[in-house]
């Protein structure tokens, strides 16, 4: 075995075998970390992305919405509850209002 070793050592290939090895090793660090950031900013930005919505849907609704908004069940029709949520009244399927309840469980 020593001598195979030996052998090798005095061979170009030892070499190549080694940079090829310490290549691949360090590619699959350098993927590894670029993944890792690439999964940080999306659930950075998911995480924001909620946050945002909560206080949007708490505060009183869409800023956005306007008379000649169509949104979900339509913006133009609006009233605001006890809570100070928007509620769309112009929504036949209760969409808005089922959004409204299910963020409404996830806030308290």
């Amino acid at each position: 075995m020593p001598e195979l070793l030996c052998m090798l050592e005095k061979s170009s290939v030892f070499y190549l075998v080694v940079v090829v090895v310490v290549a691949v090793v360090v590619l699959v660090v350098e993927v590894a970390r670029v993944v890792v950031v690439v999964v940080a900013v999306a659930v950075v930005v998911i995480v924001v992305a909620v946050v945002v919505e909560v206080i949007v849907v708490v505060s009183g609704g869409d800023s956005t919405c306007s008379s000649s908004s169509s949104g979900i069940g339509s913006c133009s029709s609006t009233s605001t509850s006890s809570s100070g949520v928007v509620q769309w009244t112009s929504d036949p399927t209760n969409c808005a209002g089922k959004y409204k309840e299910f963020v409404e469980a996830k806030v308290h």
